[in-house]
């Protein structure tokens, strides 16, 4: 693990180096004293006060993760113990410049209920700031830190919107923020259960992503998705679910009769349309060699791509590479001659 957190160290480092937009993170820890300071004023409560902290972390967690994974194209982890370095070495240091020390708890040893059944405990992590710029800005009155407030609870939220964005729990997006929605492989994705909770179900899942997506599209807009169903029970599932949600439309099948170039399409709609009806599908004998067209002119440019011949370093080339080796400052570059960039005769 000692590898695995120098290299994220350096992922993070990597990162907020890259971001052109540092100063968002400057301008939140500006102003969130005064936003704790009005959320005080406006509850008088601070136990109140800490939910709130904690929900507004939660609503950019869920927002931040998307960027996060797109910047740093962290796959994922593979125990709780590699979520807690990345979190820290990876996930503050990319947003907000920090790196707080990660303390893993040792698995405690599993509780015997009484009918001598262990049951396994969660796995946990502390995460330690030497310095929070959150709080650079800030002097909190003595009554507020006694009185129970967590001013940098909205971190907690964050952390925990992040951990738990999944598709299947829906979108955060404003209603009608697009106007239209395209998507590949992520249908059939929302029809694998992780947990035996019920808000992993399937049924549940697809419930979600359909009411909020139905939300946040215009009316009218049309929203399209290539999904691969292992069997017809799915697709009238997801059908139904869709149709439930206030979405019109249905399935469209490309080469129903092929194993290989087959493709199945849902295609929906938001609102009436004059011209509200399903594209048709391609449809026909299965081609040679069961490839789609994309896929005879993938290899036509592949083949081509080889024929090709492959760029001559001529004298030209030379010449100007020693030149900018020359103006870098390197030693030992060969000076020019007639002889330069000569091709040699293959016997002498």
């Amino acid at each position: 693990m000692a590898a695995s957190v120098k290299q994220y160290k350096v992922i993070g480092e990597e990162l907020w180096k890259g971001r052109s937009e540092k100063i968002n993170a400057e301008l939140f820890a500006l102003t969130y004293g005064a936003l704790v300071v009005q959320l005080i004023q406006d509850y008088e409560d601070y136990d109140e006060v800490n939910k709130q902290l904690e929900k507004m972390g939660y609503n950019i967690g869920t927002r931040l993760i998307e960027d996060f994974l797109a910047r740093s194209g962290m796959g994922r982890c593979s125990d709780f113990r590699e979520v807690g370095e990345v979190i820290a070495k990876v996930g503050f240091k990319t947003f907000l410049n920090i790196s707080p020390g990660v303390v893993h708890a040792p698995p405690p040893s599993p509780s015997v209920n009484r009918q001598s059944n262990p049951t396994p405990s969660q796995p946990s992590f502390i995460l330690t700031f030497d310095e929070n710029p959150l709080a650079e800005f800030v002097e909190l009155p003595e009554e507020a830190l006694e009185g129970g407030l967590w001013f940098s609870n909205v971190l907690c939220g964050v952390i925990r919107g992040a951990l738990e964005m999944d598709i299947g729990q829906g979108f955060g997006f404003r209603p009608g923020s697009f106007d239209g929605a395209i998507s590949i492989s992520v249908l059939q994705w929302l029809l694998n259960a992780e947990t035996s909770h019920p808000t992993s179900s399937p049924p549940h899942r697809l419930t979600r992503f359909f009411t909020t997506l139905h939300s946040a599209l215009k009316n009218p807009s049309r929203a399209v998705f290539q999904f691969y169903p292992s069997s017809d029970d799915q697709i009238q599932l997801i059908t139904s679910i869709a149709q439930k949600a206030g979405f019109g439309g249905g399935i469209v099948v490309d080469y129903p009769n092929s194993k290989k170039a087959r493709k199945v399409f849902l295609c929906l709609y938001v609102g009436q349309q004059p011209t509200q009806k399903l594209p048709e599908a391609l449809d026909g004998e299965e081609e040679q060699d069961s490839k789609v067209r994309f896929e005879r002119r993938r290899e036509r440019e592949k083949s081509r791509s080889k024929s090709k011949r492959k760029s001559v370093k001529d004298r030209d080339w030379i010449i100007k590479k020693k030149e900018l080796y020359r103006k870098r400052g390197k030693e030992g570059v060969p000076n020019d001659s007639k002889y330069t960039g000569r091709k040699r005769r293959a016997v002498f």
